[in-house]
């Protein structure tokens, strides 16, 4: 709500309180002399990918997702938090990627909604990889020990991630750099981080499988969303699967 000059001012302390909220930046137009950062939209469903068969998008506009590694993903049906629903198997060392992903999401502000089980969660398993160059390659989202992590600068400790359990993992990312994760609607890490989690030159968004380190578990994927904008602790909360 934009605050309104005060009129009537009785004492000098209370026409210095006039004038200091008419100068703030939280109503004041540009004659307030401090420029506030850009609102974002509200996030969009930009990617919708649910596995009944295929790896494409149920949102037009959006490239299906390409197998990547060795062994063969395989379609399957399994009860994931008691419905029976067709996913995409991974073995260890394959996932899935958005090629050219700046084309349905911004580099730098987004909200990543994967429901996913991982069959090995011991030690550090790959989630979402942003394929960045040299020394950079193991910085993205992990499972470390059940625990979700923004390697190497948010570890979460709150709803663990447990073998062979459908979870709905979440990341969000301000274009501020503001970071959140969550597993099932739980934070596990809000931080600030303008540097991490931004899609890499190559324009690819891969999940699952890691770089050279092999830090990675077989597994399957029920469904992938991804937003254009990042979603609030609320909206996260209130997210289906």
């Amino acid at each position: 709500m934009r605050r309104t000059r005060t009129v009537a001012v009785v004492t000098l302390a209370a026409a210095v309180v006039a004038v200091t909220l008419a100068a703030s930046p939280v109503g004041a137009g540009p004659s307030a002399g401090v420029a506030s950062p850009p609102a974002e939209a509200g996030p969009t469903l930009k990617a919708d990918y649910k596995f009944k068969g295929n790896r494409n998008s149920s949102v037009p506009g959006a490239s299906p997702l390409a197998n990547v590694g060795p062994g063969a993903n395989t379609f399957a049906t399994e009860n994931v938090d008691g419905v029976n629903r067709t996913v995409l198997q991974f073995p260890q060392a394959n996932g899935v990627e958005l090629r050219n992903a700046t084309s349905v999401l911004p580099r730098d502000r987004y909200t990543i909604v994967i429901k996913m089980r991982l069959d090995d969660t011991s030690g550090y398993r790959r989630i979402v990889n942003f394929v960045l160059p040299g020394a950079a390659a193991d910085r993205g989202l992990y499972n470390l020990a059940g625990d979700l992590t923004l390697s190497p600068v948010a570890f979460g400790s709150g709803s663990p991630i447990d073998p062979d359990q459908w979870v709905n993992v979440v990341l969000t990312r301000s274009q501020g750099g503001r970071l959140r994760g969550y597993v099932d609607g739980v934070p596990e890490f809000d931080i600030v981080a303008p540097a991490e989690a931004k899609i890499g030159a190559s324009n690819i968004l891969r999940f699952f499988r890691d770089n050279s380190d092999r830090q990675e578990s077989s597994g399957a994927v029920a469904r992938i969303r991804l937003y254009n904008a990042t979603m609030t602790p609320a909206q996260v909360a209130a997210l289906g699967t």
